[in-house]
């Protein structure tokens, strides 16, 4: 099947790292800069152009990388920049409470030196699950960028900033091959609506020995992207071993940026979570049989004694978020006593 197939796929630590060494060379993205480029110019601009085989295409994995399955299914948003998702991924090899060193380790092109870390520590050919690198993009997006909205609205604004280079501002190329992409719209052969349903195959197949890594984004948008909370869901419900890398391991402080990080992240809702295509959005949503049950989970999940960031909030925020959540599980039982009546 389709989802046995995805979860054959993987890159390793090394190959990843030896990825990132070739970008801003010439003819690889020349105008890379790691600290504007985001994965979504990589994908565009490098993986995409160098998996184009024939009249079609494979994904990175399956050109460059491994058939073995993955010990690890990264979670992470395509608005990140791309050397903070390399580097979340090599600290957690590396067992780094955080990743911000290593980023600067990567942008200063000490790659040699990380390789030799990881080979000294055995952790080498950790592989990973990353969607850039394991989805097929000559079967969905290559070709374009999705039904234009109606210009003028806020829509159109996201619509034309995600078709463009974020150093150059130039509009990305498009891949000219044949590939047949497939969406929604054919279910069975889309790569892009299974990642949940991998994860279970994963789970199953491999036991304690798969396990999930949130790579968090500098602006948090990874809890409010509608894929990434289905998959942080979808592993804390099968017990799935979960670990997250943040650009910096001090706890927040409580100052107002902070608190208006609180606030946004202690009132998520996935009703309001965000994709890249609409259709991918309610397709979630549709798997989802009560939102209040899934907004109190996912709450837990980020804040509860043993969440994802339970040891990064102090004072007000903390306090603040266990308030809400702790709403929210009341809400939760009110509508489930009212369903047993």
């Amino acid at each position: 099947t389709k989802v046995n197939e995805l979860a054959a796929r993987s890159i390793d630590v090394g190959t990843l790292i030896d990825f990132h060494s070739r970008l801003g060379q010439p003819g690889v993205m020349p105008h890379y800069s790691p600290f504007r480029s985001t994965t979504t110019d990589v994908v565009r601009q490098v993986i995409i152009p160098c998996t184009r085989q024939g009249d079609g295409g494979v994904s990175y994995a399956q050109k460059f990388g491994s058939d073995e399955k993955p010990e690890c299914m990264v979670t992470h948003t395509w608005s990140n920049l791309f050397v903070d998702l390399v580097a979340a991924v090599v600290a957690h090899a590396l067992g780094s409470e955080d990743y911000s060193s290593i980023a600067e380790m990567l942008a200063a092109g000490n790659h040699s030196m990380l390789l030799d870390d990881l080979k000294s520590r055995g952790v080498i050919f950790m592989k990973h699950w990353i969607c850039a690198f394991c989805v097929n993009q000559h079967a969905s997006i290559c070709g374009g960028f999705g039904p234009e909205p109606s210009p003028g609205t806020d829509l159109w604004e996201k619509w034309d900033k995600s078709r463009r280079d974020t150093v150059t501002r130039e509009i990305f190329n498009h891949c000219e091959c044949k590939q047949p992409k497939h969406f929604n719209d054919s279910r069975d052969l889309c790569e892009l609506n299974k990642f949940d349903c991998m994860m279970h195959t994963l789970r199953c197949e491999e036991g304690d020995e798969f396990s999930q890594l949130v790579a968090v984004d500098r602006k948090f948008q990874v809890f409010s992207r509608a894929w990434c909370v289905a998959e942080l869901v979808q592993a804390k419900q099968e017990s799935t071993a979960q670990y997250v890398q943040l650009p910096s391991a001090d706890g927040l402080k409580e100052d107002a940026q902070d608190l208006t990080l609180y606030v946004k992240l202690s009132s998520l809702t996935v009703a309001n979570a965000e994709a890249t295509l609409p259709s991918d959005r309610d397709e979630i949503l549709a798997k989802i049989p009560c939102i209040e049950e899934f907004d109190a989970h996912l709450q837990t999940l980020i804040f509860g004694e043993r969440g994802l960031l339970s040891r990064r909030f102090s004072g007000f925020g903390a306090i603040q978020a266990a308030v809400v959540t702790a709403r929210r599980m009341k809400a939760v039982a009110e509508v489930s006593k009212s369903r047993t009546r």
